[in-house]
């Protein structure tokens, strides 16, 4: 759980640099090797039922169907008509780091005497806390039985993103989290993987501005 802390440290580190854009580290399980067949058809709901933010939920599900229409797949509106459901849990927890930060005690002056000239001060390194912030996506897709007298549902793949950041603003990095599980989408990793996912990312460009 520290490994992985630090890994999520230092991916709020790389978030802030120079490329735009989050690490996003990205489980995948799947019952069956194959469980999504191509072009279905797919009902999104929100997992939690007494979530206390109903109008974010409702724009991760938008974002959530605009995305299955990237992948060429067909969201509807009626649970009785799909294939698949999916639903969704988002969370964040925190943790502190340490680090040391250079302090500059300065005297700039000239002094005359056996030594003269300009004093320029010393450094001293001082510890630095600060909050990182886990920020958490799961997906999880069943695949339903429509027969008659049946409507019952099979987990088929659960898919789990996380990234960490130095912000603890959901709203900055939901898109990432879902891009991110829908790189393997329907795919047993079998490990945890990692990728970079930058903001001129077509896909995040298509949800951005979802409300």
């Amino acid at each position: 759980m520290k490994k992985l802390g630090l890994v999520l440290a230092c991916s709020a580190f790389l978030a802030t640099g120079c490329t735009s854009g989050y690490r996003v580290h990205v489980n995948g399980y799947s019952e069956p090797p194959k469980p999504i067949k191509p072009n279905a058809t797919f009902y999104v709901e929100a997992n939690d039922p007494n979530s206390r933010n109903p109008i974010f939920d409702n724009q991760i599900k938008a974002k959530i169907e605009a995305i299955l229409k990237w992948y060429k797949y067909v969201p509807v509106s009626d649970i009785n008509q799909c294939e698949y459901v999916i639903s969704f849990r988002e969370g964040m927890s925190s943790h502190g780091s340490y680090r040391y930060e250079p302090f500059y005690n300065t005297y700039l002056g000239f002094h005359s005497g056996y030594r003269a000239g300009y004093s320029f001060g010393y450094t001293t390194y001082v510890p630095y806390y600060e909050n990182y912030y886990d920020q958490w996506l799961s997906l999880e897709v069943s695949s339903r039985n429509s027969e008659a007298h049946s409507n019952t549902e099979k987990v088929v793949w659960v898919g789990e993103a996380v990234v960490g950041t130095s912000n603890d603003d959901m709203r900055k990095v939901i898109d990432y989290l879902l891009v991110g599980c829908f790189d393997y989408f329907g795919v047993d990793t079998t490990r945890q993987r990692s990728v970079l996912i930058k903001a001129d990312d077509p896909r995040i460009l298509d949800i951005k501005y979802i409300r």
